[in-house]
């Protein structure tokens, strides 16, 4: 089988490597494999850092200043 993707690969200490393996074993793991945790691990820091300086608390800040979430949270408070 041919693939297009590439592949990155690193060395990690055994305490490293026993704790990224604890994630994907147990009864209801986080990630079904080391592939997927290293996949999901890059993938975030890359949208990490493609956001900048701002965080995400800057970014929901800035959504729920928005006119219709205003007008949504001020249903949800009447309601209660």
């Amino acid at each position: 089988m041919t693939t297009n993707k590439k592949s990155l690969a690193c060395r990690v200490s055994s305490e490293t490597f026993d704790a990224v393996r604890a994630l994907t074993e147990g009864d209801n793991p986080p990630f079904e494999s080391t592939t997927e945790y290293l996949q999901t691990l890059i993938i975030s820091d890359l949208a990490r850092r493609k956001m900048g300086n701002r965080t995400l608390q800057e970014e929901l800040i800035d959504l729920m200043r928005t006119p219709d979430m205003r007008r949504l949270i001020k249903e949800i408070a009447k309601s209660q």
